[in-house]
């Protein structure tokens, strides 16, 4: 039997190191899978808990402490920051979904504070999945999520709307510091889902991710 093989010819870590790169890779798609919207993800049967924002209708109460950065000096393609400003539900969630990617795919982190309503769940989330990319320092090289299909459900109110929409997500490579791969992602399939968003400040902010109806 050669070296470094084990039962049936399946060759096994020799050392150390080639053992840490299989539990880096593991850990690595744990993030990777956390970025793709899907339903439940920010539910409440999710890591986030329930809603912290209400679920009546009203914008959303928030202190100077919390309130949200608003486009302008972000950075950010000039169109994208007018679809943010949109009053418009169905604009603001393309823009939305514009700035999530970039985010993530540039390392620019701070941009998810543009995504999400401060206190949510969907913030709970994204704010656990930044903080493991921050420390690692790896970006999701190539990430972007498309929507299609856009609709404002029936029942929303002038504070509170849920867009239907087909959500993908593009392939991906999770690169370290060095810009070396440590995980991949495959295209995700077209799914439906709903973006519960409130008023933020007058902008447009995702609270939930609901299964599409």
């Amino acid at each position: 039997m050669d070296a470094g093989r084990g039962p049936r010819g399946v060759r096994t870590p020799l050392a150390g190191h080639k053992r840490g790169t299989v539990l880096l890779a593991a850990g690595a798609g744990a993030v990777v899978a956390g970025v793709i919207w899907a339903a439940g993800v920010f539910g409440p049967g999710g890591p986030g808990g329930p809603w912290a924002v209400p679920a009546g209708p009203g914008t959303v109460a928030i202190t100077a402490d919390e309130k949200p950065p608003g486009p302008e000096g972000a950075g950010i393609p000039a169109a994208t920051a007018a679809q943010l400003d949109s009053a418009d539900p169905l604009e603001a969630v393309r823009g939305l979904a514009t700035v999530r990617s970039l985010a993530f795919s540039s390392g620019r982190l701070e941009l998810l504070d543009l995504v999400n309503a401060p206190g949510s769940a969907a913030s709970a989330a994204d704010a656990r999945i930044r903080a493991e990319l921050q420390e690692s320092g790896h970006i999701l090289a190539g990430f972007t999520s498309s929507v299609s299909n856009l609709h404002v459900q029936p029942g929303s109110s002038s504070g509170q709307v849920v867009v239907a929409l087909t959500s993908a997500t593009s392939s991906y490579e999770q690169k370290d510091p060095s810009g070396a791969v440590v995980a991949a992602g495959a295209p995700v399939a077209a799914q439906n889902l709903r973006l519960v968003l409130v008023s933020v400040d007058g902008r447009w902010r995702i609270t939930d991710v609901l299964p599409g109806s």
